[in-house]
């Protein structure tokens, strides 16, 4: 494989990782750091990305999010809202969100 543009990556395969990172509330974070370009979307740059807090979870904590997160890898994306829903739930715990600030992320326009 080559590479036509810049990559960023993270080395890692902790699937817990990836629920956190797809999840609303991480998305939302993201647009309050990141310049919107045309259309609503964002571009996400490591200068970004790098300021996204990742919270502390508990093995089990780590294993609910990564079933859930292959639930969704094996459905390729399809008819996942519901898990992706149990993410969310799982990661406003992480940061100890209250429900308003849940209520704000939850209203915000969907991405």
């Amino acid at each position: 494989m080559y590479l036509a543009n810049t990559l960023y990556l993270i080395p890692t395969e902790q699937k817990w990782l990836l629920g956190v990172l797809n999840c609303s509330l991480t998305f939302w974070f993201y647009t309050q750091l990141s310049p919107q370009i045309r259309g609503g979307f964002v571009r996400f740059i490591a200068q970004y990305v790098s300021q996204i807090p990742i919270p502390n979870a508990s093995e089990e904590q780590k294993q609910t999010i990564e079933t859930l997160v292959q639930k969704c890898l094996e459905a390729k994306g399809q008819n996942c809202q519901q898990w992706e829903k149990e993410i969310d739930q799982i990661v406003y715990q992480l940061y100890d969100l209250t429900p308003a600030e849940i209520a704000l992320i939850e209203k915000s326009p969907p991405y």
